[in-house]
């Protein structure tokens, strides 16, 4: 499976294209990000999907990890993949969350 480079900005955590070409293709469309979504629950089995979003050119996916929540995004238009925290308890274990994306490789 490739190695998915995540990056932590903020109260964001993203996914560093530059270096997780081999785990996305460089130019996807809003028809490949359920793939995408399904791959990465795969690979982080503890994440949990709560609910999903669909706009005009971005899908977002209310999801859950250790009863943390956070919205993770896919905008086709920027070709932008990142987690977004949804409340202050969410926040708070930010830092934990993206432990657990960058040793769960």
């Amino acid at each position: 499976m490739e190695k998915i480079k995540w990056q932590q900005l903020n109260n964001i955590i993203c996914i560093d294209n530059e270096k997780s070409i081999d785990a996305f293709n460089s130019d996807w469309s809003q028809e490949d990000v359920a793939h995408y979504f399904e791959s990465l629950l795969e690979r982080y089995r503890e994440i949990s999907l709560d609910n999903v979003h669909l706009g005009a050119d971005r899908v977002s996916y209310d999801v859950t990890w250790r009863q943390s929540h956070y919205w993770l995004h896919f905008e086709c238009y920027s070709q932008s993949i990142w987690f977004e925290a949804i409340d202050l308890i969410s926040e708070e274990n930010l830092n934990a969350f993206y432990r657990y994306l960058t040793n769960g490789q």
